[in-house]
């Protein structure tokens, strides 16, 4: 009674334990979905709210909703990403558990994203967004989120590998989701992708609509109007507006201070400077040309080059042909420099490779031994149950045949004790039949002695002798018929007789299993010795003519 009590209330707490369990990842799942709501909105306190939680105390599935949603606020926020392996493990998670769920069209589609952010260009960015294309196809709700998402960076992916033509047909549909979602960056994002990709094709009438399109998105953010006052620029110095594109540059260089992201002065003070220089206005060109190069930071960089060359171009002009070519020489020297320093990184950048497929190779290589362990694990267990199960098979076969066995005896020694029985039975019910046979038979024996005692001398007492004997037999025959009952004579004697089987015949039945003689039988009937062995014979040709036993005849 006591352990009983103990059992239930380790159950109750083992109950109670699961359900605080479940009620706290409910509680968190719901804390990461207002979290994924806000995300679009306000990236940076989503980013704050995600570093002060605690992930390693939630359950997988919010763990992987967690990682997630920590890969999207890092790349909202521009965070550099040192690896993929977040994302991966976020992926690996949806790929076995939630499958081609909207949250695994997510993970693919950031999985590409951030291996494109770290420098990947192999085909691993790639496989990704196309499976989640092929995922996101099949679903029923095709989130327009989504859909954009795919579509966007497929055609970012090919815009990059100057496939122009594959790059429009993605972005358009990139457009289509957007405008689906209303989502007003979204829709900023796409038509900026559409205008540079139709620039890139040299379509500038294309190009032309999709600014127009932009200019006339209402609510632009700082960020997206020097974006556009970017594009504005490159468009007009394509059309030799340099006065129209100037403006542009300096508007840029107006809203560069405000942005989020901060750009490099470098470039803007590169881009006034060849504005200045279209111009003609070369005094002004070789000033930001100068401040150009007084911003470089990295002197590694490939194109840097160009800013000497440009001072070059600015001073020949001028007449300084001098300096024109001392200018040259500098450029080719960075020019040198950044090619060498390009070639020792990519030496480095194939050797870090070489490394990181010698470790994913051995990380496979471990992976296939764990695999061929466990299977090897599995099979033994395999094994070892069919032992199991064989051997208790056997054990249940041997306690079966032990079982049968036992009762098989158990009814053999009751069949015997009932064939003790009755055979005891038959011999006190045959006894008592033999007692009266053998009486009635000692009774005419006594009274043959006495007629033959008395033959000569008591003639009437000899008459009186012979009708008693006469009237006795009569009565013994019929009254020994009586006395038989039909179910004694069908258990000890015959069960089955052959047809047309007379009284008398049932008779010496009955006495032959009572081992009467021959020569009693004979008496009792009144037959002589030769008309009962033909009777005998008459009775037993009939039993073997009906296929019955005969034995009681031997």
């Amino acid at each position: 009674m006591e352990r009983d009590v103990l059992y239930l209330i380790i159950a109750c707490l083992l109950f109670l334990f699961i359900s605080c369990r479940q009620a706290d990842n409910e509680a968190a799942f719901a804390v990461l979905q207002k979290w994924d709501t806000l995300l679009p909105q306000a990236p940076y306190s989503v980013k704050d709210s995600l570093a002060a939680f605690h992930p390693e105390k939630l359950s997988s599935g919010n763990r992987a909703y967690y990682g997630l949603l920590k890969t999207i606020a890092d790349d909202k926020t521009y965070t550099p990403f040192a690896s993929d392996s977040l994302i991966n493990s976020v992926e690996k998670y949806y790929r076995r558990y939630r499958y081609a769920s909207d949250n695994h069209i997510r993970a693919l589609t950031y999985q590409s994203i951030v291996r494109t952010r770290i420098g990947i260009t192999d085909s691993t960015v790639y496989i990704p967004l196309k499976m989640a294309e092929k995922l996101f196809l099949r679903t029923d709700t095709n989130d327009p989120r989504i859909g954009y998402l795919i579509y966007y960076y497929l055609g970012d992916i090919h815009c990059n590998n100057t496939n122009y033509n594959e790059a429009s047909a993605y972005f358009r549909k990139a457009l289509l989701y957007a405008k689906k979602e209303e989502n007003q960056p979204h829709i900023y994002d796409i038509y900026l992708a559409l205008f540079w990709n139709a620039i890139k094709r040299r379509n500038i009438n294309e190009g032309k609509s999709y600014l127009k399109a932009l200019q006339t998105l209402p609510g632009k953010t700082v960020d997206e109007r020097y974006f556009l006052a970017n594009a504005e620029a490159v468009y007009y110095d394509i059309r030799k507006e340099y006065a129209k594109a100037l403006e542009k540059e300096r508007e840029q260089l107006t809203l560069s201070s405000h942005m989020k992201e901060k750009m490099n002065p470098l470039k803007a003070c590169y881009s006034f400077s060849e504005r200045f220089l279209n111009l003609n206005q070369l005094d002004s060109a070789m000033h930001y040309a100068l401040l150009a190069i007084k911003h470089i930071t990295d002197t590694t960089y490939t194109y840097h080059y160009l800013l000497y060359e440009n001072v070059a171009n600015i001073v020949e002009k001028q007449g300084d042909y001098l300096s024109a070519n001392n200018y040259r020489k500098k450029a080719a020297e960075v020019h040198n420099s950044a090619i060498q320093h390009h070639t020792h990184a990519n030496i480095l950048e194939l050797e870090k490779k070489y490394n990181l497929s010698e470790a994913r190779n051995e990380t496979l290589r471990m992976e296939k031994k764990t695999q061929l362990f466990t299977f090897i694990i599995l099979l033994l267990v395999l094994v070892i149950i069919l032992f199991i199960l064989y051997f208790s098979r056997k054990a249940a076969i041997a306690a079966l045949t032990k079982q049968k066995l036992l009762e098989e005896n158990k009814r053999a020694e009751a069949e015997a004790r009932l064939l003790r029985v009755e055979t005891e039975q038959k011999a006190q019910i045959f006894g008592i039949y033999k007692k009266m046979i053998t009486q009635d038979s000692d009774f005419h024996k006594e009274l043959l002695h006495k007629r033959e005692k008395y033959i000569k001398t008591n003639p009437e007492l000899v008459k009186v002798i012979d009708q008693l004997q006469q009237h006795s037999r009569k009565n013994f025959k019929e009254e020994l018929l009586n006395v038989i009952p039909t179910v004694i004579f069908k258990k000890y004697v015959r069960d089955m007789l052959p047809p047309e089987t007379n009284d008398t015949e049932k008779l010496i039945l009955f006495l032959l299993a009572c081992k009467v003689s021959n020569k009693e039988i004979a008496l009792i009937l009144r037959m002589t010795d030769e008309s009962l062995r033909s009777r005998k014979y008459i009775l037993k040709d009939k039993f073997k003519k009906n296929g019955l036993d005969t034995a009681l005849f031997n």
